[in-house]
């Protein structure tokens, strides 16, 4: 996702040097592995000794990190190596709930629809077929969201974003019932979002809800043409 040159420790995390300090990482307490935290999701331990997922990254106390990937997160459950890795960690007599990728999976869910009708409202998205083809033939497109209903159409609009130069999201998750309400329209089928800060954390947290999703979906990024995102 970025190069990375030197890096140094803060705070327990791995920090790139490179010019604007891109990337933090964090390690799986599940499988020890360290990744970026956008490939992450962070948990913390309520008030009541229950883990809480922190989808947000901002609850206070002391976060544990997992995968974003709802088969890591059920075998670490089902298996009981979430609560090993947390006794490991010094964290006693914390309560992990069984349906805890559900939970996971519904709260991205809540924050992918908030974001899309806070870009909607910020006037960066754009619907209908000839507006979206539009703003993807102009470069200025920076996520093109196909609803699972949207036809042959929809398989014009990707071809479009597919063989456009600039990097283009294409996100075919939601149904149209899911998002009629964020995007204001009941029949949307196609929508675009503007180049912006709030399409590329819509990137983010569509990738992740990908990973706890157990149904087809399509997250992908041009020029990869699987369900795979490549930033």
């Amino acid at each position: 996702m970025f190069a990375t040159h030197t890096a140094r420790a803060i705070g327990g995390a791995h920090v790139d040097t490179n010019e604007t300090l891109s990337k933090i990482e964090r390690r799986c307490l599940v499988t020890g592995e360290v990744r970026d935290i956008e490939s992450l999701v962070r948990f913390v331990i309520g008030p009541d000794g229950v883990l809480v997922p922190d989808v947000e990254g901002k609850l206070p106390g002391r976060g544990f990190w997992v995968a974003a990937e709802r088969v890591v997160l059920d075998r670490a459950v089902n298996k009981g190596h979430l609560e090993r890795a947390l006794r490991r960690a010094n964290a006693l007599d914390v309560v992990v709930p069984g349906n805890l990728s559900e939970l996971v999976s519904s709260l991205l869910a809540r924050r992918c629809h908030w974001l899309f009708g806070l870009a909607r409202r910020a006037g960066h998205v754009v619907l209908g077929f000839e507006k979206v083809q539009q703003l993807l033939i102009s470069g200025r497109a920076r996520l093109l969201v196909l609803a699972s209903e949207a036809g042959a159409n929809g398989d014009k609009l990707r071809r479009v974003a597919v063989n456009n130069d600039q990097p283009i999201g294409v996100i075919d998750f939601f149904d149209v019932s899911a998002l009629a309400p964020v995007l204001g329209r009941v029949n949307w089928a196609y929508a675009a979002v503007r180049t912006c800060g709030l399409a590329e954390r819509l990137l983010v947290e569509t990738e992740r809800l990908v990973g706890f999703t157990s149904t087809k979906v399509g997250v992908q990024q041009t020029p990869i043409k699987i369900n795979k995102v490549a930033r």
